[in-house]
């Protein structure tokens, strides 16, 4: 399995655009594409975005498509630039980790379709309800109406349903 750290020794692959490169050595880009690995989880994450980087602080496209992932990191939140996520093809089962993505408000694009969760009624509508700023999702374009359907879908309380059941007893107990 390839851990993140790994990429602090890779060269990215050639392309029509040659990278450029500060002073430092370091990337001057905006994008991160790490996908088609075997990546699964964000350990030393942001010590390597750092390393490779020249201005971390302005990613705003990462692909972590076609890895292990199961979880999403709250990691992710330290780059509020990112407009555009890709984790499609991967492992992530619980819906709620959807929830860790609600402070990217600048996401326009997200894909997740290939992943469990994709699977589970309601995915569409949950994701929009906590994204509303999202113009696509895996792919598909999101309307204004797609969005106001959502929340109400939200609002009737049809998000509650889709938690795993062990989470839904430990916040049945909490009240």
């Amino acid at each position: 399995s390839v851990v993140i750290a790994d990429l602090q020794n890779e060269e990215p692959r050639p392309g029509k655009v040659k990278y450029k490169v500060s002073s430092s050595g370091k990337h001057l880009t905006n994008s991160i594409r790490i996908n088609n690995n075997y990546i699964k989880n964000f350990d030393n994450f942001i010590e390597v975005i750092e390393k490779l980087l020249d201005k971390p602080q302005y990613l705003s496209w990462l692909d972590l498509s076609f890895n292990t992932i199961t979880k999403i990191d709250k990691v992710l939140v330290n780059y509020s630039s990112v407009k555009v996520l890709y984790l499609h093809g991967n492992k992530i089962q619980d819906i709620e980790e959807i929830d860790k993505l609600e402070s990217l408000t600048d996401l326009r694009s997200l894909a997740l379709h290939g992943n469990p969760i994709a699977d589970k009624p309601g995915y569409r509508n949950y994701v929009l309800s906590l994204l509303p700023n999202l113009k696509q999702l895996d792919f598909s374009a999101v309307t204004k109406q797609d969005v106001r359907l959502a929340v109400d879908w939200r609002k009737m309380g049809n998000a509650k349903k889709l938690k795993s059941p062990r989470k839904k007893k430990q916040s049945e107990g909490d009240q």
